[in-house]
């Protein structure tokens, strides 16, 4: 692994976004690893808007050609562990309209195994584990919150001539503290929780296209002080591609999503989406992907109301250069409160991340955001809030990697992060700077 992959891989570098498009399939509700960069009750399928890295036409693994029955190297085993050391001034440790700032140092670690390639045919399998530890200068900007984060993550998957099958799995301790463009959470803000979720998918190619089929669970149990919603979800997701012949770099397709929503202080919810999809690969350099739907979400209890939603999802990936490469992507979603009683709230956002290579072996990478979200009523749990928010956030990370040995790769770094909410309640409203170096190194 080197230095500018691990970079990639780990976003501790705060501004590099971890967000995963691979295998959404929303049945037009976005529900991403991270659009919504929330665990929310809806995970993404992996019946994917996003055409499949081996969904091309005739056969290809790794982008090379090889006939059916070939049989291709297996993948050795390859393990890399790294650490890195920041330190870094958070103007708002706590995301509050006055909260305090506070000088801060960053331990994190951790470790990636693999074998297999999931894009090669055969059996692929991993697990890695990722730990940070927050040191803050001033103790009142911890709030009392547990200084260490924990993930844990594994994936296994068989590639067929035809058939694709993958299942992945994740746990999250968030102490509420982070550095990571991607953790940031508008609603939830620096809330402690334990995260956990899975997600099975199963592709099957076509003479002309595909069958996609997806299933997955989600669990967020927020501590008792943060007084917010705990909330668990399941989906099932189905789409049917279909590849012209006139058109052999376009898929369009038609795909259903069910599941439902179980949230503390909310009815249950169970929702419908069915959805247009399209998949465009333009080159090796161009993608762009859509799913457009309709949501019908109804909800249980006491004065419960069920409501009709507009959902979609667009993007595109482009690598505009060697050295230059954007993906935007926007969506539009509906999902129960994590702080509201009886709501649902509906975002429409966008996102941009972006990566160029610069002279002298320096990278610079930029991730902006927003989202517009407001709140409405879908049963007696709580009071109208009527709450309307404005989200910005923006990343900002130079880097330089650094060859210490033939097997000890590192990097240095300088980031900035931006976020500010802007809503008519004044009690959620805040903005927050963290500037910040960080060091790390990879073996």
């Amino acid at each position: 692994m080197t230095a500018n992959s691990f970079r990639a891989y780990f976003c501790a570098l705060p501004c590099l976004a971890a967000i995963s498009f691979e295998g959404i399939a929303d049945g037009g509700d976005v529900a991403v690893d991270m659009p919504s960069y929330r665990m929310s009750a809806k995970q993404p399928s992996f019946a994917s808007d996003k055409a499949p890295v081996y969904d091309k036409s005739p056969i290809y693994y790794d982008d090379k050609y090889v006939s059916e029955g070939t049989v291709l190297p297996v993948s050795k085993y390859q393990v890399d562990v790294f650490l890195g050391l920041s330190y870094a001034y958070d103007s708002n440790t706590r995301q509050l309209p006055n909260s305090e700032g506070s000088s801060l140092g960053v331990a994190d670690f951790g470790f990636t195994f693999s074998k297999g390639s999931e894009s090669g045919r055969g059996t692929f399998y991993g697990f890695n584990y990722t730990g940070s530890s927050f040191f803050y200068e001033d103790s009142p900007a911890q709030a009392g919150r547990d200084n260490l984060n924990h993930r844990f993550g594994a994936d296994f998957g068989v590639n067929g001539s035809k058939t694709k099958v993958r299942f992945a799995t994740s746990y999250f301790h968030n102490s509420g503290n982070s550095l990571d463009f991607a953790d940031f959470d508008r609603e939830v803000r620096a809330a402690e929780s334990d995260d956990f979720g899975f997600d099975l998918s199963v592709v099957r190619q076509l003479p002309h296209g595909s069958i996609e089929v997806g299933t997955g669970y989600s669990l967020r149990d927020f501590e008792a002080g943060t007084l917010l919603n705990d909330g668990s979800g399941y989906y099932g997701d189905f789409a049917w591609f279909y590849r012209p012949g006139f058109a052999p770099r376009s898929s369009y397709g038609f795909g259903v999503r069910a599941g439902s929503d179980n949230f503390d202080r909310n009815g249950d919810q169970e929702y419908v989406t069915p959805s247009f999809r399209w998949r465009y690969r333009l080159s090796g350099k161009t993608n762009l992907y859509s799913s457009v739907g309709q949501e019908f979400r109804s909800t249980s209890g006491l004065g419960g109301r069920d409501t009709n939603n507009f959902v979609y999802r667009t993007g595109v990936t482009w690598a505009a250069t060697a050295k230059t490469t954007l993906d935007l992507n926007s969506y539009r979603t509906v999902s129960p409160s994590y702080v509201t009683g009886g709501e649902d709230f509906r975002s429409t956002g966008v996102i941009l991340v972006m990566s160029h290579q610069l002279p002298g072996n320096f990278s610079l990478s930029t991730s902006a955001g927003y989202e517009t979200a407001d709140y409405f009523q879908t049963g007696l749990g709580g009071l109208p809030s009527g709450r309307e928010d404005d989200y910005f956030r923006l990343g900002v990370n130079l880097g330089h990697p650094l060859r210490l040995t033939d097997h000890l790769q590192g990097d240095v770094s300088v980031f900035y992060n931006y976020n500010e909410n802007s809503s008519n309640s004044n009690l959620v409203e805040f903005d927050q700077h963290i500037t910040g170096v960080r060091m790390g190194v990879t073996y």
